[in-house]
């Protein structure tokens, strides 16, 4: 039923917003601006992730954190979420690494066998 009438609508509400009607205005502005879900975290206590063990450091870090009230527990899920797709990259970078160190090993005109 509302099928082609998206725009009169559209037209409708934001000419009641303009004359004052303060639940249309509240909807209009509900779509310029949508209210913030997440802030943003000030969190220095993160180590640097280079290394898996960094990685262990930084859930520490963060249980630290949930404990000291400095961020929520939803926040902490979503920082060790990051945490550990970094802890797969860190797995995946050194498989690699020593794969290659295995291939060109085997490869290597001064291997015995």
């Amino acid at each position: 039923m509302l099928e082609g009438e998206a725009e009169s609508i559209l037209r409708k509400v934001i000419d009641l917003a303009l004359k004052g009607n303060e639940k249309a205005q509240r909807l209009c502005l509900e779509r310029l601006m949508p209210p913030c879900r997440e802030r943003t975290i000030q969190f220095t206590r993160l180590l640097k992730t280079t290394t898996a063990a960094n990685v262990a450091q930084s859930v520490d870090d963060i249980m630290a954190g949930v404990a000291e009230g400095d961020i929520t527990p939803g926040e902490a899920v979503q920082l060790a979420s990051v945490l550990e797709v970094r802890r797969k990259v860190i797995e995946t970078e050194d498989f690699e690494r020593r794969l290659s160190d295995l291939e060109n090993g085997a490869n290597s005109p001064n291997r015995s066998g």
